[in-house]
């Protein structure tokens, strides 16, 4: 199996309130997790394929804490994606590479579709910004701490991005379309972001 390595911009977007409390292994604030995680990928090799400048995202809907599992979920890589790296792509996310993404994929029960699809993921100063036309729509900003520094959580038990500082943002809301999933968050629901690193 040919290693891989990612790095880039992630964030999310989810429908509880404040902070997102599933990273400290506590129950989403609205009883189940309904969000959409999106990753911006800089730079990125699987063996000799450049998978670099491709954007992927999850949506996912969890009944209870996301350790608890039984996530029903959808990936989307963009649709500038080779079919290599498409392939690719949707096998690291699947967890079928080993890595980060093995052990996350162990929450899953179910996947409810693959697409590649227009991905538009905007990132600006504090800001970053997620469309797929007639399907998603949110954009997440860091939320100002003291002096205007950013408000960050590190080394939480459970995280998208493993160790390290995340950033702590609020949503102007999230629209969400697809398959059977219909979601509409208020403006101030959670989000985190985070530079990653994966490699398997």
């Amino acid at each position: 199996m040919a290693q891989w390595e990612i790095t880039g911009e992630f964030f999310d977007s989810c429908n509880c309130l404040s902070i997102c409390p599933c990273v400290t292994l506590s129950p989403p604030t609205q009883g189940d997790c309904k969000g959409v995680v999106g990753w911006a990928i800089s730079e990125g090799k699987c063996g000799d394929l450049d998978l670099g400048g491709r954007n992927v995202v999850l949506a996912l809907h969890a009944p209870g804490p996301l350790t608890e599992g039984n996530l029903r979920v959808a990936l989307y890589i963009d649709d500038g994606a080779s079919p290599d790296q498409t392939e690719e792509l949707t096998a690291i996310f699947a967890g079928q590479k080993g890595g980060h993404f093995e052990i996350l994929a162990s929450l899953i029960s179910e996947v409810v579709g693959v697409k590649q699809v227009p991905i538009e993921i905007v990132i600006e100063g504090k800001s970053r910004t997620l469309r797929i036309p007639g399907i998603i729509d949110t954009k997440v900003t860091a939320i100002e701490g003291h002096d205007g520094a950013d408000v960050t959580v590190t080394d939480t038990p459970l995280a998208f991005v493993p160790g390290g500082a995340q950033t702590i943002g609020h949503s102007n809301g999230l629209t969400y379309n697809d398959y059977d999933f219909s979601w509409s968050h208020a403006e101030g629901s959670a989000s985190l972001m985070a530079p990653f690193t994966y490699k398997g």
